[in-house]
């Protein structure tokens, strides 16, 4: 039940990390350069979008380790194997 846990978090973390901090600094400028005391539909997409980009193109490394592991449980005894390990194997 436990075994794709660390994958998961290696990846969801790092992910929400990013999202949400840039998000928060997409916004903040904004905000700032559009003279603006709220944020509008347009605005909070935008920056979203952008935040959510570049956390996707960082984390895929980890989501493409953490997939490798769920689909090779049964197959291959992987308790041996750290995430780094899995992931030179894998790049």
């Amino acid at each position: 039940l436990w075994r794709g846990w660390s994958p998961s978090l290696m990846r969801d973390l790092p992910f929400s990390a990013v999202y949400w901090t840039g998000y928060e600094y997409l916004k903040r400028k904004a905000l700032l350069t559009l003279d603006r005391k709220e944020t509008n539909f347009l605005i909070s997409f935008a920056c979203g979008a952008l935040s959510g980009s570049l956390a996707a193109f960082l984390t895929t490394p980890f989501d493409v380790v953490k997939t490798h592991r769920q689909v090779t449980l049964g197959e291959v005894k992987l308790t041996v194997l750290s995430q780094l390990q899995m992931a030179s194997l894998l790049f």
